[in-house]
């Protein structure tokens, strides 16, 4: 018993403090729920919890007790640290668990369970210190608080983090399910807030007596608050207290991008700027208004706005006299009433030098090309007096000068028409054409952006797992196929059930109704077969077929109980193994591509390979008992 003992405390703590979370790779634990302060009852069960969000995610609970003499802290993760804490009861009976259990959004939750817990006359605290590559999180301590009448235990809910953007209006919930077949006479809740997120230094706010709290902050930054409640029942108050719950308030950043920063025009050229204004985060986009600035300098304070120009382009032209004019967009976010401005003082600048001289003059910019992956994508141009042509590609703000044969390009990096091979990696990147006239003095063209679409495999084929049922009945019984299948990649099973007069897939009809994992034929006497086509269904993509054995029903003049025979699912009355192809919700008489295997054989060989497999897994099974107990006996053995 000691030895069965000592491994179901190892798998617990094994479990409770090794999971693998299912959030976001890269980023710190988020504490969604803490502990929460309780008045409990001795000699009962009390489950506390933590709940947290985050990838690799490991659960590490300190429980103190404090005594008379002093207070003695375990670190739970450690079976040394359980047998100190469960030595306070000296007779033997409370025991201490941990379990952790997935739940939605990449979060996890691990209690920690007390049995036949002890009066601790002056408490007991508990924390969890919750951890995993990237940083660490831990809980407020939770005050234990024994009273020989407590009541069973509720659930409370206040998160533990909260981000909320600015002018948005917050409401903190402190949510307390009673537990079912109990409740409450009453509950009072006193709400406090702290500076620092220390209950030490909590102010009780005034006037806050309900469960949910709207806190009349309006400016970004980190608020603290947590609530104490007390639960009335036959005339006593039982003391709860939540841990703090961190809030933040934050402005939504709105940032500006343009396609080039600088462009250099001859006298009457033109270039077009546009804006891209990104939100972070993006669900606090809205509704997104534009302004152009221009200035003789690059300080933005001194820019004056642009009368009409409210889109997100600007169109601008070369000046008559040589110098230097700077553009930017500022981008104002209104969100719920609320508006954020991408306004400051190192917003991104356009600068625009204007030569003073004529140069080549473009007739036909390039548009905009989309182009199957491998296939040829064609940029264009005409300009007028040209003598040279210059492709550059564009992107993040850097100039490439494009060469044939390099980098996709086939041929025209000095011509008119350019040409390129829609590589994946080339998806979204832009083309300028500078053209110089014979004065040398060159022009360029708007950007023009190629979308390269990517080719997509069909899905995997699904794998049928259980075979439709051959069976003997009479007109009074009913005989349903059933097919069990699954997807390799988690897709959508499509199904299509077919009648065979023969038991050969080459003769195979659609049935009118069969579309499911399941399919009851028509009593009609005589001999029919049936076999499913079962399709793995991937976004908007289906994969080939895979057809099912034939079952074969026999339904006959009998009207006494119904027998059922149970056959081999495989086709065995006929010799005719092909498969059949299949357009819509009919089948073609000819045999189609991909001959579905079919192997038959006695019932009596069944039964001898089950009866192998069955060895087998017996003798795996007694050599994995085996290699356990020598690791737990050497375990034993190095602790004693």
């Amino acid at each position: 018993m000691k030895r069965i003992s000592l491994f179901l405390v190892l798998v617990i703590i094994f479990a409770s403090v090794c999971v693998t979370g299912a959030g976001a790779a890269g980023s710190a634990p988020r504490l969604v729920y803490e502990p929460v302060g309780v008045t409990y009852k001795p000699g009962t069960r009390v489950v506390m919890k933590t709940t947290a969000a985050g990838s690799g995610l490991h659960f590490n609970w300190l429980v103190t007790v404090s005594t008379e003499t002093g207070d003695f802290t375990y670190d739970l993760t450690k079976s040394a640290g359980i047998k100190g804490f469960e030595s306070h009861d000296k007779n033997g009976k409370m025991k201490i668990s941990m379990t952790t259990s997935p739940g939605l959004n990449g979060e996890y939750t691990s209690e920690l369970i007390f049995d036949n817990i002890i009066h601790a006359e002056y408490g007991i605290f508990v924390s969890c210190l919750v951890s995993n590559e990237y940083g660490s999180k831990e809980t407020d301590r939770a005050f234990m608080f024994p009273s020989l009448s407590g009541l069973p235990l509720p659930e409370v809910e206040l998160k533990a983090e909260v981000d909320i953007r600015m002018g948005k209006v917050l409401k903190l919930a402190c949510n307390v399910y009673e537990p079912d077949g109990f409740s409450y006479d009453g509950i009072e809740y006193v709400w406090y807030e702290t500076p620092d997120g220390d209950k030490g230094n909590g102010v009780k706010i005034d006037y806050e007596d309900g469960p949910v709290l709207v806190p009349d902050h309006f400016n970004c930054g980190t608020y603290h608050y947590y609530c104490m409640f007390f639960i009335t029942k036959n005339g006593e108050s039982y003391y709860y207290e939540t841990g703090v719950s961190d809030v933040r308030i934050y402005a939504p950043e709105t940032n500006v991008a343009y396609s080039c920063d600088r462009y250099e025009l001859n006298v009457g050229q033109t270039a077009t700027l546009k804006a891209t204004a990104t939100v972070t985060p993006s669900s606090d986009k809205g509704e997104l208004s534009y302004q152009w600035m221009r200035g003789n300098n690059n300080i933005i304070g001194t820019f004056t706005e642009i009368k009409g120009a409210t889109s997100d382009t600007l169109t601008v032209t070369g000046a008559e006299k040589a110098g230097r004019t700077y553009y930017c967009c500022i981008v104002t976010n209104t969100v719920d009433g609320a508006k954020f401005s991408s306004m400051s003082s190192d917003a991104v600048i356009v600068e625009i030098r204007s030569t003073g001289v004529r140069s080549a003059e473009f007739i036909q910019t390039p548009s905009d090309v989309s182009a199957d992956e491998g296939e040829d994508a064609v940029f264009s141009v005409k300009a007028s007096d040209a003598v040279k042509y210059e492709w550059v590609r564009v992107d993040g703000g850097k100039n490439e000068k494009l060469e044939n044969g390099k980098n996709g390009v086939k041929s025209g990096a000095d011509g008119e028409t350019l040409v390129i091979t829609a590589l994946k990696e080339l998806n979204g990147s832009s083309y300028v054409c500078n053209v110089y006239g014979a004065d040398g003095n060159s022009v360029s063209s708007s950007p023009a952006t190629l979308t390269v679409i990517e080719k997509t495999a069909a899905p995997s084929l699904p794998a049928i797992t259980e075979q439709p049922q051959s069976k003997t009945l009479g007109l009074d019984g009913e005989a349903k196929l059933r097919v069990t299948a699954v997807s390799p990649e988690g897709g959508e099973l499509v199904y299509r059930w077919y009648i065979s007069d023969t038991g050969t897939y080459g003769d195979i009809r659609a049935t009118e109704d069969g579309f499911g994992d399941t399919y009851t034929p028509e009593k009609t006497p005589g001999v029919k077969y049936y076999c499913v086509a079962v399709r793995n269904h991937v976004g908007k993509a289906d994969s080939d077929p895979v057809y099912s054995d034939f079952a074969r029903i026999e339904y006959t003049e009998d009207t006494s109980d119904a027998k059922t025979e149970t056959d081999t699912p495989a086709g065995t009355e006929s010799a005719d193994s092909s498969t059949p192809a299949v357009d819509g919700q009919s089948a073609a008489t000819d045999t189609a591509s991909g001959a579905v295997s079919q192997e038959s054989g006695e019932n009596g060989t069944n039964g001898l390979v089950i009866a192998l497999c069955v060895i087998i897994i017996a003798l795996l099974l007694a050599l994995i008992g085996a290699g356990v107990f020598i690791i737990l006996k050497f375990i034993i053995k190095k602790n004693k």
